[in-house]
Formats: structure tokens, sequence, C-alpha cells
């Protein structure tokens, strides 16, 4: 079936990326910090969201056709992606640097204070602009952004410059909240630190210029327009 031309507001390429948040994880049900990998899988919970994102997805699609389905290293991305995957005959290309922060000591904590501890240092992230802190022994904020930034780049160049289409991108929360308030427009990092993106959570982001830096605006954020 022919796919009609997409409207020019999606800007010079009219490619768009669609970022989306693993869903529910063996970890996320007892509130771990697991940051290993490849890490928990899905949990029966998580499995249902990933099947959904089939007839959830097409809504931020505006009938472009997805060209690649790209996953992190951890399992539960990767799980996530797969229905999709299916659906489209695709395949889940893993990339090594989309999977989340490496929160060092509070790896695989379950508590009160390393949960508080870990919104403290996000906070100090996007309020403060304190890029260059991180949990003990953990990444810092600097270099989370800079994984993000580097994906962001194949992603792009793997899409080229032909006939406009999209990418599914599955990832992880904290990466996503803190780099993409800073790689688009139209989201701050205000908004980021107050709007969590719960699982599957999508952002919608369309690519006005795909060079060097790409110019990207975001159209969406958890089903809130942007």
């Amino acid at each position: 079936m022919a796919v009609p031309a997409p409207p020019r507001r999606r800007g010079v390429t009219g490619h768009r990326i669609v970022f989306v948040r693993h869903a529910e994880s063996l970890a996320n049900t007892i509130g771990s910090l697991d940051c290993s990998v490849p890490g928990p899988e899905l949990s029966p919970e998580g499995f249902r969201q990933a099947g959904a994102l089939v007839t959830d997805l097409p809504e931020d699609l505006e009938e472009l056709p997805v060209r690649a389905i790209w996953a992190s290293t951890m399992i539960r991305a990767q799980q996530t992606a797969q229905p999709l995957a299916e659906h489209l005959g695709l395949p889940v290309r893993v990339h090594p640097l989309l999977h989340e922060g490496d929160v060092g000591d509070l790896h695989a904590r379950v508590d009160d204070e390393a949960h508080q501890a870990l919104e403290d240092l996000f906070a100090c992230w996007q309020m403060q602009g304190e890029l260059e802190r991180g949990a003990p022994n953990g990444e810092t904020g600097h270099q989370l952004l800079g994984r993000l930034r580097s994906s962001v780049a194949d992603v792009l160049a793997d899409l080229g410059s032909d006939e406009p289409g999209a990418a599914v991108v599955i990832s992880h929360g904290a990466i996503l909240r803190l780099g993409l308030a800073r790689l688009c427009d139209g989201v701050t990092p205000a908004y980021t630190l107050a709007h969590h993106l719960p699982n599957t959570a999508r952002v919608v982001v369309d690519v006005l210029d795909p060079d060097d830096p790409p110019r990207l605006v975001c159209r969406s954020w958890a089903g809130m327009a942007r």
C-alpha cells in the first residue's frame, strides 16, 4: 500500500524518531535500581505492555514507515521491542550505548534512601546543570548525555536522507529524560524533571535537520503535546 507523503511540518527530512521507555521489568516490580547488563527480564505485565505497543505506536507515526527498531543491550529493552519487530518484519538492532545509566553503589538497592539519592542527583543535573556529578562509582550526567548523543547520531545516519521514515528506539527512563531535554527543542530539563516516563511511554521527536549537530524537535512527551 502506498504511503502518503508526510505533512511538511516535519521539516526538511520528514524523519521521525519515537523513543520508548522499556516495559515493566521484574526489577521495577520490587523497586530495584538494577543497572546490570543484560539485567532482569520483563514482568508478565511488561510483556503485555510490549504487545500493546503494536497497536499503540501507529498514532505516533502518522503513516511514516518504520525503517529500523533499536534497543539497548539490556534484555528488558530488547523484549519490549520484540513484538513490534515481529509485527513489522524488522530485526531488533542492539545499540551498545542506549543502556540505562550506571548508578554505581546504588545498583540493585530497593530502599528509600537509595531512591532519594538518585532523585536528588537527577534534580541536580536538571535544575543546576551539574552534569559532572554522578552516583558514587557511577556514571556522570555528561557520560549519559554523550552516550545518547552518539546513539542518536547513529540512528540518524541509518535513516539517511532519501525518503521520509521513522525509527523506534527502546531505551530507559533516566538517559532519555536527561538527554532528550538537551538534544531537542520543545522540552527542557525542568520539564523532564517534573514529568517522568512511565513504562512504554513514548517521546515523539521530529528531525528538522540531520546534520551535526542535528536539529530535533519534541512533538509529544508521554502522550502530552509539546
